[in-house]
């Protein structure tokens, strides 16, 4: 991930602020922050993050603490996900997990970053590909990276019946000479 993000057509193109001082040292605070946007509170709203960070400088650093120290934890935190977490730790381990040395929320958090992170790294790969452009939104400051929240966070609520079909097959988009290739 961290190799990712120093690729500099895929920094800019997910992060509509690249220039931000919170960045300059970890480009990964950006996918965390980001994970944590997509926070919902009780009345469905996006949480604050900002005003949040405003408030308290360790904001990130603390919300997820709480999340790594949880060991009752059943679902990756902020995104939806409808396989239970030991599902989830079983087909990525294949063995069980030594309570005493990684937890639960530990576990969780990581899915969730790296899901967050898989969502922008295939939406850069598939509008980019390989042509290094512009950030995704030409909107800076908070409204940029809310336009960007509700894209990753879309994209991971998204269910498979929610999608538009197109009644055509991958093999219907190529021509042969592709298709050959594919083959």
């Amino acid at each position: 991930m961290e190799e990712r993000l120093l690729l500099e057509s895929f920094w800019t193109f997910v992060n509509p602020n690249p220039d931000t001082p919170r960045y300059e040292f970890s480009r990964m605070t950006f996918v965390i922050e980001m994970l944590l946007r997509c926070e919902k509170d009780e009345d469905g709203d996006y949480v604050n993050v900002s005003a949040r960070m405003s408030q308290n400088k360790h904001y990130l650093f603390e919300r997820c603490l709480s999340i790594m120290m949880d060991q009752e934890i059943k679902a990756i935190p902020f995104l939806r996900c409808d396989t239970p977490l030991d599902e989830l730790i079983k087909e990525e381990f294949g063995l069980p997990i030594a309570p005493d040395e990684i937890t639960r929320g530990m576990f969780a958090l990581w899915f969730a970053v790296k899901t967050i992170f898989g969502r922008m790294w295939s939406l850069y790969s598939f509008i980019v590909l390989d042509n290094p452009t512009d950030c995704f939104t030409t909107e800076t400051g908070e409204s940029g990276t809310n336009i960007m929240r509700d894209l990753f966070a879309s994209m991971v609520e998204a269910n498979e019946d929610e999608l538009i079909p197109t009644g055509k097959t991958l093999g219907d988009n190529l021509d042969e000479e592709e298709l050959d290739d594919w083959r």
